[in-house]
């Protein structure tokens, strides 16, 4: 099979090389061409020239993953193009792996329903990717990760060809897949890790839970791809289900003394079902102070976000009732145009983080940026980890999505000896989590930045089935390698 068989725009001039050699993470991987599919029948085009040629391939669509996914040494499958809504059905939808997150609700916001979990980088994130790595965000801890809403995929595997869930996939992947799920079940040593993480907000590894929480294997198979970081296949089409958009919402801005009050807080303001519950240290407390007419107390050191979209009444008062006492002060804040101005100050301080990094001799990095550990285990995880970079003497910013017990840790790493200060604190911040069961990679995949530490985090028992499912889909190897197997150190391929 010659290139010429692939009818899809191919570009190799070395500036598109280059601009594809990156994503939003610090890594480089030059490929050897980018393939822009407009349609599914030039996917399998490119997919069959990777077969015929021995070169892998790698899926990309906004590239805004900060875990190194969505670069490679083969060819890059670039999914811009193929960002059309395909069919709404009542709450369903189904769409083309590009589409963008705010696109798609800005499409169905006259229907009124939403897609809920909303990632921070909703502006530019594709879906596509969001199923890629499992992602979550602001509001999922209300409404579940991506995989919650995932309902059927179409994809194109190096073993089966198309796969469609929807329609029905093949009998010899249904066969494999039912064989796998009886084996599971049987062994309790991987059960048994396995039920200890449920729990816990993870992307680490393949979603190996779709094993036994499905019993129909298009289902299965439906959840299992969501989170395999394209090393599995490539998809094609995403049906997934909207939920109504909510009436009312209300705000509480709390203030703390510090991140371990804060996370002291959460299990109970967590039963009562808010929509939101996200933090700010104190970078983001003091652009807070800065920016809003809110009183900020001296000594506030963290900031609460709080929001309910039902009940809503009764949510505040409850929280309140929580909130007395433990935090310095907090604020309610009903109109919905405050509201969105305040749930700004998240982005300003994302911005500011980015300012600064426009510095050649320091920067926040984002290599132990996603870490997470059960509800219980938050308040001694935040100590450990305030504690490592005290020691470190190294300046950090930690905000995200504490209600689920992800954070989102940016050290200020000096370019001097970088990367021997990078795998030290790495170290340090991931063998912390793995003490508190947490995970390394609550909702951006596995990756590049973290793949060495999959082993260590479920386990030889669990990592054997992960290396089946791999075996069941892509035999071949052509799939994204690196990304969710390797033993490469996570500071390899990286740029200051």
């Amino acid at each position: 099979m010659e290139k010429g068989d692939i009818t899809c725009t191919v570009k190799e001039d070395e500036a598109t090389l280059k601009r594809y050699s990156m994503d939003m993470s610090k890594y480089r991987s030059k490929p050897s061409m980018v393939a822009i599919p407009e349609n599914e029948e030039q996917v399998l085009e490119i997919l069959e020239y990777s077969k015929s040629k021995n070169i892998p391939i790698t899926a990309r669509a906004a590239g805004s993953n900060l875990s190194g996914n969505a670069i490679g040494e083969g060819i890059i499958v670039l999914f811009q193009k193929m960002n059309s809504i395909i069919e709404t059905i009542d709450e369903r939808v189904r769409f083309e792996p590009g589409l963008i997150y705010d696109r798609l609700n800005e499409e169905m916001e006259p229907r009124g329903y939403f897609l809920p979990y909303h990632v921070s980088s909703s502006k530019f994130c594709s879906i596509g990717g969001n199923v890629a790595t499992r992602a979550s965000g602001l509001r999922s801890i209300k409404y579940g990760t991506v995989d919650t809403s995932v309902r059927n995929i179409r994809m194109i595997d190096t073993a089966h060809g198309v796969v469609d869930t929807r329609l029905g996939i093949p009998g010899d992947l249904k066969k494999r897949i039912l064989q796998l799920k009886e084996k599971l079940l049987k062994d309790e040593e991987a059960m048994k890790v396995l039920r200890s993480k449920e729990g816990l907000k993870t992307s680490m590894g393949y979603n190996l839970r779709a094993l036994y929480d499905y019993d129909d294997p298009n289902e299965i198979v439906a959840h299992l791809v969501v989170g395999s970081a394209g090393t599995l296949g490539l998809f094609t089409e995403i049906e997934m289900e909207l939920k109504p958009i909510p009436e009312k919402k209300i705000m509480l801005v709390a203030l703390f003394d510090s991140l371990t009050s804060t996370g002291k807080v959460i299990p109970e303001l967590q039963k009562l079902g808010p929509s939101l519950l996200e933090l700010m240290d104190g970078f983001g407390t003091e652009i807070v102070k800065r920016d809003t007419s809110l009183s900020v107390p001296e000594g506030s050191k963290a900031t609460l976000l709080i929001e309910f979209d039902e009940d809503v009444e009764e949510g505040e008062r409850r929280a309140g009732e929580i909130l007395d006492g433990k935090a310095l002060a907090y604020h309610t804040l009903e109109d919905p145009t405050e509201q969105v101005r305040i749930w700004g100050l998240r982005w300003k301080m994302l911005l500011e983080i980015k300012r600064r990094n426009e510095t050649e001799d320091r920067r926040y990095l984002s290599f132990v940026d996603d870490l997470g550990v059960p509800l219980e285990n938050l308040p001694p995880f935040i100590e450990e980890i305030e504690r490592i970079f005290e020691e470190e003497k190294v300046p950090v910013v930690i905000y995200g999505h504490i209600g689920e017990g992800n954070l989102h840790i940016r050290p200020l790493i000096d370019r001097v000896n970088w990367k021997r200060d990078m795998r030290r604190i790495g170290e340090r911040c991931f063998k912390a989590a793995f003490r508190y069961n947490g995970t390394v990679a609550a909702e951006h995949g596995t990756g590049r930045n973290r793949v060495e530490f999959l082993r260590e985090e479920w386990g030889e028992a669990v990592y054997r089935y992960f290396r089946e499912v791999k075996e069941i889909f892509d035999p071949l190897n052509l799939m994204n390698p690196g990304v969710m197997f390797s033993d490469s150190d996570f500071t390899e391929g990286l740029e200051f």
